[in-house]
C-alpha cells in the first residue's frame, strides 16, 4: 500500500518555510550557477590544506553542485531517460508508470530515505523529470532537492524492474533494435549472466543479468601510492597478493575491506530543528517524517528522556520530530591503517565510507541509458568541426563528468562520501583519479554547454569564491534511535 503526501496537511510546514526564507536556493529552471548567498568574497586557499580545511571546502563545493543546474537538469534527464526505457519496453504508460512506483516505494518503507511513503513525491519527481519544473514553481511551490531525484533514480536503477528490463533487451535482438536510440547496446552486450546473489545448491535462483559489477575501466592506477594497498588475501586456504588500486583492479569492487559498519549504524537520526538550521530539510520531508510512529503525537516521550504520552493532537515541536537519516559518516567507518585510509591522510583528503561504489553504480546506469541521456541533455550535437568520432568522444566524456557532479552534489552535500571517495568511484569508468587540488578546481575538463545550462570549472571556482561557509554541525546527530528505522502498513492502512 502507498500514500499520497502531496495535498496532507502539515501544522509544521509554516515553521519550516519560515526558517528557510532567508536562503537562496537556485530554481531548478535557471540556466547558470549563482551564488548561494550574497556574501562578501572570500579567498579560498586550494593547496597545503588540512583534512579539516578540505572537510569545509567539500561541504562548499558539494552545497553549490547540489544546487547547480547542470546536476539538477542530469538527475531530470536520467529520469526522463529511464521513463521512456520503460514505457517503451511495456507499450504501455500506465502500466510502465505502476510498476516504477512499485520499484520506487518499499511495502516496508525505510525512513532513513526521503519519499519512500509517497505516490505524489513519485509523481512529483517524475513529472518535473519529463516535463520540466515551469509548472511547480509557477504554483509556488518549494523546489525538488537533488537528493530526491538522485535517489528516485537509485531507487529505480537498484531495482529488479529495470535488471528484468535489460534482460529482455540483452536476450532480443527485436528489443535491441527498437531500445537503440536509448541504450548503449554494445555497453549493454558487454554483461554477462551469472548466478543470482545468494545462490546456492540448497536454494538454486539461476542466473540474473549481472549490470553493477564495479569493473574498472581506467588504464591507470587509482593512486601514485598504489604501494599502500598491497595486500594478502586467503583464498580457497591459499594466501594470494593483490592490489585492487592498480589498473585494472577495482576498489569500488573490495570496498568493504576499506570500512566496517559501527554498532550505532542503523540508530541514527536528527532533530527536525537542526537539520533546518543547516538548510538541510524541505517541507516535504518534514511530512513524510511525520508518518514515522517515532513522530505520532500519541507516542511515548522517552525518545527524548521524558516519560509519558504526548497530549492528544499536539503539534510537535521542531526540536522534538524525530529525522531518521541514513548518512555514509554515520552509518560507516573506514578502517585506519587500510591503504585507502593511508593514502588519504597522506594527501590531507577526507574519508567517510570508502571509495563509492554508489558513483559506480550511478555511471553504469548512465552507460547503460547513454544514448537517451545525450540526447536528453543534447551533448550529442556537433560542435564546431568535430568529426562523428571526435562527438561521440566528447559527449560521453561530459556525460560522464556531468554524472560525477551530480554524485557529489548528491552524496557528498549529504555526507554519505568525500569527493575522493565519488572521485574513485567515476574513475571505474575512464574519468582521471583527482588525489590532488584538480579534485577540487576541474571539475570539467572543458566547459560544457547545451541549452539547458552552461557549466565549467572556472565558473564553479569563481562561484565558490563567492560562497558563504555551509554549516554541517555533524556532531548534532543522535544515535540512539529507538524502535527501528523501517515500518510496516497494517491491514487497516496505518503505518505501525
Amino acid at each position: 500500500m502507498v500514500i499520497s503526501t502531496s495535498a496532507l496537511f502539515n501544522p509544521l510546514a509554516t515553521t519550516l518555510q519560515e526558517s528557510k526564507s532567508t536562503s537562496d536556493i537556485e530554481p531548478s529552471h535557471s540556466t547558470s550557477i549563482t551564488p548561494l548567498t550574497n556574501s562578501a568574497p572570500q579567498k579560498i586557499e586550494w593547496q597545503n590544506n588540512s583534512i579539516a580545511d578540505n572537510k569545509q571546502i567539500e561541504a562548499n563545493l558539494a552545497r553549490l553542485a547540489s544546487e547547480n543546474p547542470a546536476a539538477l537538469k542530469t538527475a531530470d534527464a536520467l529520469l526522463a531517460t529511464l521513463a521512456k526505457l520503460f514505457i517503451l519496453i511495456e507499450e504501455n504508460e500506465l502500466k510502465a508508470t505502476t510498476k516504477m512506483l512499485a520499484s520506487y516505494a518499499s511495502d516496508t518503507p525505510n525512513f532513513g530515505v526521503v519519499g519512500q511513503l509517497g505516490a505524489g513525491g513519485f509523481s512529483r519527481v517524475m513529472d518535473e523529470a519529463r516535463h520540466g519544473s515551469a509548472r511547480a514553481l509557477c504554483d509556488g511551490q518549494e523546489p525538488l532537492t537533488l537528493r530526491e531525484k538522485a535517489t528516485a533514480f537509485f531507487n529505480l536503477t537498484n531495482s529488479t524492474y529495470f535488471r528484468e528490463t535489460m534482460e529482455k533487451i540483452h536476450s532480443s535482438p527485436e528489443l535491441k533494435k527498437m531500445a537503440a536510440d536509448i541504450v548503449d547496446i554494445s555497453y549493454l552486450e558487454s554483461k554477462q549472466f551469472a548466478p543470482a546473489r545468494g545462490n546456492s545448491k540448497e536454494r538454486p535462483s539461476g542466473d540474473q543479468l549481472a549490470l553493477y559489477t564495479f569493473k574498472n575501466e581506467n588504464k591507470n592506477d587509482a593512486s601514485e601510492n598504489v604501494h599502500l594497498y598491497e595486500q594478502l588475501k586467503e583464498v580457497a586456504g591459499q594466501k594470494t597478493s593483490s592490489n585492487p588500486a592498480k589498473a585494472g583492479s577495482s576498489l569500488t569492487k573490495v570496498q568493504n575491506d576499506f570500512r566496517q559498519k559501527p554498532e550505532h549504524a542503523e540508530m541514527v537520526w536528527a532533530s527536525a530543528a537542526d537539520l533546518a538550521a543547516d538548510q538541510r530539510l524541505t517541507g516535504r520531508e518534514l511530512v513524510f517524517a511525520h508518518y514515522n510512529p517515532r513522530n505520532r503525537v500519541d507516542r511515548d516521550e522517552s525518545q527524548f528522556g521524558n516519560q509519558g504520552p504526548i497530549k492528544a493532537f499536539a503539534s510537535l515541536s521542531l526540536e522534538q520530530t524525530v529525522v531518521v537519516r541514513g548518512n555514509g559518516f554515520a552509518v560507516w567507518q573506514v578502517k585506519e591503517g587500510t591503504g585507502f585510509f593511508q593514502d588519504a591522510q597522506l594527501q590531507h583528503k577526507p574519508t567517510v565510507a570508502g571509495p563509492s561504489g554508489t558513483t559506480d553504480r550511478f555511471m553504469t546506469a548512465a552507460r547503460l541509458l547513454g544514448n537517451g541521456l545525450m540526447n536528453e541533455l543534447g551533448l550529442n550535437q556537433p560542435k564546431g568541426a568535430e568529426t562523428q568520432e571526435q562527438n561521440n568522444v566528447r559527449a560521453e566524456r561530459e556525460m560522464k563528468e556531468l554524472v560525477r557532479w551530480m554524485a557529489t552534489g548528491y552524496l557528498v552535500d549529504d555526507n554519505h562520501h568525500s569527493m575522493i571517495e565519488v572521485n574513485l568511484g567515476a574513475a571505474n569508468h575512464g574519468l582521471p583519479a583527482q588525489w590532488g587540488t584538480a579534485l577540487y578546481s576541474e571539475p570539467f575538463s572543458a566547459p560544457i554547454k547545451t541549452e539547458h545550462f552552461t557549466v565549467s570549472s572556472e565558473e564553479v571556482m569563481r562561484v565558490a569564491e563567492q560562497q558563504s561557509t555551509v554549516k554541517t554541525h555533524y556532531e548534532n546527530f543522535r544515535y540512539d534511535l529507538q524502535g527501528g528505522r523501517r515500518a510496516k502498513f497494517t491491514p487497516d492502512g496505518r503505518i505501525a
